[in-house]
């Protein structure tokens, strides 16, 4: 042996044993000591070394926190192994780190750049548990819902539909919360019906969007953030959108015992308005514009109001309800829609004037509490019982009835909400858990 071909073979052997080391090194997760030796591999010895030491180098840089210099190597890798499974999970996952985790905000200020990351990581690599093919699709999923002034149904469609729900996690994820609150999330298979649901029955695709509720509803053992309940929401909505408005309302009636919503009210309203049951409809607007929620939420229901009202000859009130919801989006600065311009036309109403939405909300909220007072005379009552988690109690009713009530129910301070205080309140549609039956509850409840 020559003596160049003994140094030679003495630098290989360094090479292979500092990968070795270099190796170990990663494997137990000594990430920095690693880093220097794979450092010197790459900038001393590169023809020398194969895909995985790359792999290895870049793997160490990225979870040091340094994506970008990772991106470097990844790519390095990807031109002469485009093949190597490994190094393009990396490369993605190191494309994800820089430009598909940005808050909003800065996915707005550039947001072809966001697609076109997002779009090069699912075709870099497959939908598994190694690459972040699924945390990308539903990462531009919630970025577009999240910034579309209207639900842009047919985009979440588009990108929903990448994703094979066979091969989605059925695992729910275990978070802790920003108080330090364990929380359990949806899996990926739930949040994916519960994504796809959601944009047929916006797309009005009924048919599709009736069975994959009613395929979610029986596949899914466990439910999260209330998805059962918006699955059969989806379903009965779905079922009015191609004619069965009768038991559309039924169902809708029966999650409503589950979930006092104000926008499920809303569309039984709306439903019953088509119908021409109008005495319901306008029943079931005033139950839910007194409902909790923010107004400026409400404004379709308040302008379904005008409609109502304007039905049935109450043409001022019609008109104050109009001018109520064409205000709340004036206010906050949001475009009039169509409808509404028609509606003012139809009204003969001139918006230019002052209006003070404040003294508008009172009168309005005055007559509500006028017309639901009217339908149920207010009940007399003593508080009886306030239970241990202070959310609830029952009112002894001057009718010899026990009433459940949510102290959110109590119209005054809650500091004065004690057993034995007088009150007066009327009474709702409820359903009792426990007892699995129909039962009526106390709301608007006020210090007599």
């Amino acid at each position: 042996m020559t003596a160049a071909q003994g140094g030679i073979d003495q630098t290989m052997n360094e090479i292979q044993q500092i990968k070795k080391e270099a190796l170990e090194l990663r494997k137990q997760a000594r990430y920095s000591e690693a880093l220097k030796l794979y450092n010197d591999l790459w900038s001393k010895y590169l023809d020398s070394c194969n895909e995985w030491e790359g792999w290895g180098y870049a793997t160490c840089l990225r979870k040091l926190g340094n994506s970008e210099e990772a991106l470097e190597i990844c790519r390095a890798i990807y031109q002469k192994k485009p093949d190597f499974e490994a190094g393009n999970n990396l490369y993605a996952w190191c494309i994800y780190d820089i430009e598909i985790k940005k808050e909003k905000e800065q996915i707005q200020e550039d947001e072809n750049s966001f697609i076109k990351a997002a779009n090069a990581i699912l075709n870099l690599t497959k939908q598994n548990k190694y690459s972040p093919y699924t945390k990308t699709v539903f990462k531009v999923i919630d970025y577009l819902i999240n910034t579309k002034s209207i639900y842009p149904a047919n985009e979440v469609l588009g990108w929903i539909d990448k994703l094979a729900p066979n091969d989605l996690s059925s695992e729910a994820f275990s978070i802790d919360d920003s108080e330090g609150k364990h929380r359990e999330i949806q899996s990926e298979k739930e949040k994916w019906f519960a994504v796809k649901t959601k944009a047929l029955e916006k797309s009005e695709q009924y048919q599709e969007c009736i069975e994959l509720c009613e395929k979610a509803l029986n596949n899914l053992s466990k439910f999260h953030h209330s998805n059962d309940i918006w699955f059969k929401r989806r379903k009965a909505l779905s079922k009015a959108g191609i004619g069965y408005k009768d038991q559309a309302i039924i169902e809708l009636e029966d999650i409503l015992q589950n979930r006092k919503e104000w926008f499920i009210q809303y569309e039984i309203a709306q439903l019953y308005f088509d119908m021409r049951e109008i005495e319901k409809a306008l029943k079931f607007s005033i139950d839910a514009a007194l409902n909790f929620g923010k107004d400026e939420n409400k404004w379709e229901l308040f302008s379904l109001m005008a409609k109502i009202l304007n039905n049935i000859g109450r043409i001022e009130d019609a008109k104050k309800h109009l001018l109520y919801s064409i205000k709340l989006r004036i206010d906050r600065e949001w475009n009039i829609p169509e409808s509404l311009n028609k509606m003012l036309l139809e009204f003969n109403i001139n918006i230019s004037e002052q209006i003070n939405i404040k003294e508008l909300n009172k009168d309005l909220k005055a007559l509500w509490n006028k017309e639901k007072n009217s339908c149920s005379p207010p009940i007399q009552g003593t508080v009886k019982t306030m239970l241990q988690n202070g959310k609830a109690g029952f009112i002894s009713g001057a009718d010899g009835k026990d009433y459940y009530f949510k102290i959110s129910s109590f119209k005054g301070d809650n500091n004065k909400l004690f057993r034995g205080l007088k009150v007066t309140f009327l009474t709702e549609e409820s359903f009792d858990k426990k007892k699995n039956i129909k039962t009526k509850a106390a709301v608007h409840i006020q210090e007599k």
